[in-house]
């Protein structure tokens, strides 16, 4: 699941130039009131210092990430449900005899090009997760960084630490990283989605050869129903 945001730590940051406010007048001051608390910043250093603004501004980048992140976390579950339901597929098959050779030659090549598709969504929610490590240690040390930073210095210079300088430059690239891979996870998902019900309506309807409606494997984890038997393989 998505790490849990510290207590009191600023979660929206200035999306323009860093001389305006983060939102409204009167929020964009509070919010960046908060972040002076935060990172424990010197009653004399001004509200719009850049080194305040650029860790408002990275924090909230780390937010909208993890959001990201979060967001498809009904998607990532379904990959696990539909790898149960396709798991026991193949040798089902093999021991049902009612079903011609050829036509199971035919399942079987569905089948596969199934799994091979979940296996790819497997690996992609294995990123997700170690983004999301990522996501919380970077934070820790963006956070760690500005407080040294204006607890040794009573008047920040104009330019960030350095050592800020290349958590935020990590972060970008991790956000970047974040942003692709929900590209390429949900078109994999939609894939997935048409791969495994022309899989369902070429199987037979009955017995242990059928397969659950992917609607109902998609749906919320609260709405659906887990067995014991099929954990959820993290």
């Amino acid at each position: 699941m998505a790490p849990q945001q510290p207590k009191n730590v600023p979660t929206t940051a200035p999306t323009s130039e860093s001389s305006k406010p983060i939102v409204g007048r009167d929020t964009g001051y509070m919010l960046e009131s908060m972040g002076r608390a935060y990172y424990e910043v010197p009653k004399t250093t001004p509200l719009k210092d850049p080194t305040l603004v650029q860790g408002l501004l990275t924090n909230a980048e780390i937010t909208t990430m993890v959001k990201e992140i979060s967001d498809l976390q009904d998607e990532r579950d379904s990959i696990y449900r539909v790898q149960s339901q396709v798991a026991s597929l193949a040798p089902n098959l093999d021991s049902n005899t009612l079903i011609k050779p050829e036509t199971k030659s035919q399942l079987k090549v569905r089948i596969n090009n199934l799994s091979d598709l979940v296996n790819q969504g497997l690996n992609m929610d294995s990123n997700f997760t170690m983004l999301e490590a990522k996501a919380v240690e970077l934070k820790d040390q963006l956070t760690q960084s500005l407080k040294a930073f204006f607890r040794v210095s009573k008047k920040p210079s104009e330019t960030p630490p350095i050592d800020s300088k290349v958590i935020t430059q990590s972060i970008k690239e991790r956000a970047q990283e974040a942003d692709r891979l929900s590209r390429s996870f949900m078109s994999l998902h939609q894939q997935i989605e048409r791969t495994y019900t022309e899989t369902r309506d070429a199987l037979p309807g009955t017995g242990p050869l059928n397969l659950k409606p992917f609607t109902s494997l998609t749906a919320p984890k609260t709405e659906v129903t887990e067995t014991p038997s099929t954990p959820k393989l993290k």
